[in-house]
């Protein structure tokens, strides 16, 4: 059996800090289904920054997922979630295709 993404119709914050290479703290929502989320950047060079993208989730193992999703600006974003233990690592290709890889914080609020 598929388990459902534990966030579907919920909401995630996640933190990158403010020492890493990309300091980002952001409320993402997803709908019901897992198909597409919403997010609000609440800290960072971003902040501010809303939008609402298709995306996939999909479970690696139990309790952790790959989520990933594509912003309007072409910016790529790859994310493994692991609600075990609260953590996230991620990659991101910029639109100027600068590669960046991230670790931080996940909430399940």
């Amino acid at each position: 059996m598929v388990n459902a993404y534990p966030a579907n119709g919920r909401k995630i914050i996640i933190d990158f800090g403010t020492e890493g290479p990309f300091d980002l703290r952001a409320e993402i929502e997803f709908d019901a289904n897992g198909e597409s989320l919403s997010f609000l950047v609440t800290r960072g060079p971003l902040e501010g920054k809303v939008e609402t993208c298709q995306c996939v989730c999909s479970e690696v193992a139990p309790d952790i997922w790959m989520v990933s999703w594509q912003e309007i600006d072409q910016l790529t974003v790859t994310q493994t979630h692991n609600f075990a233990t609260g953590r996230l690592w991620g990659t991101v290709t910029q639109p100027d295709l600068q590669f960046v890889r991230t670790e931080g914080t996940l909430e399940l609020v």
